[in-house]
């Protein structure tokens, strides 16, 4: 979702700085019931840590922490 909102910027981003505060903008413009159904659906998706998988840990960790709100957003503090 992301993605396609920077490729559809015009000018599209050049260096490091302008592709950071575009990803801010529009992640600032998705709608904050949007982020949390997107964070849901992930979290369903995503293997449980009991499944036994390497890097089910490492990956489900920082959804886990975003759903239960110990991770605070430049938008949405």
């Amino acid at each position: 979702m992301l993605g396609r909102r920077i490729a559809a910027r015009q000018p599209p981003p050049t260096y490091l700085p302008e592709l950071r505060r575009a990803l801010l903008d529009e992640w600032c413009n998705i709608p904050e019931d949007q982020i949390d159904n997107l964070i849901l659906r992930m979290r369903r998706r995503l293997p449980s840590p009991h499944e036994g998988t390497l890097n089910s840990r490492r990956i489900a960790s920082p959804f886990v922490r975003l759903v239960e709100g110990e991770v605070a957003g430049p938008c949405h503090p």
